[in-house]
C-alpha cells in the first residue's frame, strides 16, 4: 500500500467583517473560507464580538470558528500611541469581555464624531450619518477614509493616502480617544472571560520597540504573539519588503520560542480595504490545537 500524505489543513486567525472595518459579512467570510477549504477561522473585529458570534452560528457544520476579537489599546506614556491585542477562545457571553468592548464602542463613536467635525472645518463634505451608514456596525477611521476616497477621487488615490494626509495618528484631523483601554485592561478582560491574549503584528513596530512591548505584554499576562502576518502587503506603502517580512517572522518566532509563548497568524483580511486574501499566510491547524491545549491546561 502506498503511503498517503495527509492533506494540509490551514486556518486564518485574523479576519475582519463588516461588523468593524471589513467589507464582507461574517456569513460571506464563512462561505469563502469553506470554498478555500480552511479548517478553522477567527473573525477578530475591532472592539466588537458581534461578527464572531455570527460566524460561530453560520459556521456550524461547515468549519471551526474560534471566538476572536481585536481590542485597540493605548499606551502613549510608554511610547505606543496604539497597540492591538487579539483575544481567542473566550466565552462570548462573559461579562468582562463585553464590558470592555461596550466602553470601547462608546468611545469609538465619540472619537469618529469629533474626527468628522474636524474634516468639516477643513472644508470636506462629510457627515457622521454617512459614516454610520457606511459602517453598519462598529465605526472606524477606515469608513471615514472610504467616504473621502469616493467623494474626492482627484485628491485621494487610496485609503492609506487618506490616513497619511489627514486621519492617521498625529495628522491634522486625528482625534485621540478620551477613555482608553490599556493593554493590561484588555488582557485581563480576555483572561477573565476564559480566553488567551495574543499581541497582534509585533512587526508593525521597530525591532527594539517591539521587544520592549513584548516584555510589557507578557508582564500583563499575555500568552502569545502573532507571528505569521503579511507585513509586505499591509505596510508595503511604508517601504516594507518581502525580505523584511521574512526577517520579522523569523525574529518573532525566535522570541516566542525563547519566552515559551503561543504563536498565531492570519491575513488581517478586510476585503477591498486591504490587499490581502483569506488564507494569505497558510497557517497550519496545529496553531489552533496548541491554543486549545493551552486553554484547557489553564482550566485544570
Amino acid at each position: 500500500m502506498k503511503n498517503q500524505t495527509k492533506k494540509k489543513e490551514f486556518v486564518d486567525l485574523h479576519l475582519h467583517s463588516n461588523k468593524s472595518d471589513g467589507k464582507l459579512s461574517p456569513k460571506e467570510i464563512i462561505d469563502e473560507a469553506v470554498q478555500l477549504g480552511l479548517k478553522a477561522i477567527a473573525i477578530t473585529d475591532h472592539d466588537t464580538i458581534e461578527g464572531s458570534k455570527e460566524a460561530i452560528k453560520h459556521g456550524k457544520g461547515k468549519l471551526e470558528v474560534v471566538p476572536g476579537v481585536e481590542i485597540n489599546c493605548y499606551e502613549k506614556e510608554k511610547g505606543f500611541p496604539e497597540i492591538h491585542v487579539l483575544g481567542y477562545l473566550f466565552n462570548p457571553e462573559a461579562k468582562p469581555i463585553n464590558e470592555i468592548l461596550q466602553k470601547a464602542s462608546e468611545e469609538r463613536f465619540y472619537q469618529k464624531e469629533k474626527l468628522v467635525e474636524n474634516l468639516q472645518k477643513m472644508g470636506y463634505d462629510i457627515s457622521i450619518d454617512e459614516v454610520l451608514q457606511m459602517a453598519g456596525g462598529e465605526v472606524s477611521r477606515a469608513h471615514v477614509a472610504q467616504i473621502l476616497l469616493k467623494k474626492y477621487p482627484d485628491e485621494f488615490s487610496s485609503i492609506p493616502e487618506v490616513f497619511e494626509k489627514y486621519i492617521g495618528t498625529h495628522c491634522p484631523a486625528y482625534v485621540e480617544r478620551v477613555c482608553k483601554s490599556t493593554v493590561n485592561m484588555a488582557v485581563e478582560a480576555i483572561i477573565k472571560s476564559g480566553g488567551i491574549a495574543v499581541l497582534a503584528h509585533p512587526g508593525a513596530y521597530k525591532d527594539k520597540d517591539a521587544i520592549e512591548l513584548i516584555k510589557y505584554f507578557t508582564e500583563c499576562g499575555g500568552k502569545g504573539l502573532e507571528i505569521w502576518y503579511p507585513y509586505e502587503k499591509i505596510f508595503g506603502h511604508e517601504g516594507v519588503t518581502k525580505e523584511d517580512e521574512k526577517r520579522k517572522i523569523t525574529l518573532f518566532k525566535k522570541i516566542a520560542q525563547e519566552k515559551n509563548l503561543l504563536m498565531t497568524g492570519g491575513s488581517d483580511f478586510h476585503s477591498v480595504i486591504r490587499n490581502t486574501q483569506i488564507n494569505e499566510m497558510k497557517i497550519p491547524y496545529s496553531v489552533v490545537e496548541k491554543l486549545k491545549k493551552a486553554q484547557k491546561k489553564r482550566e485544570i
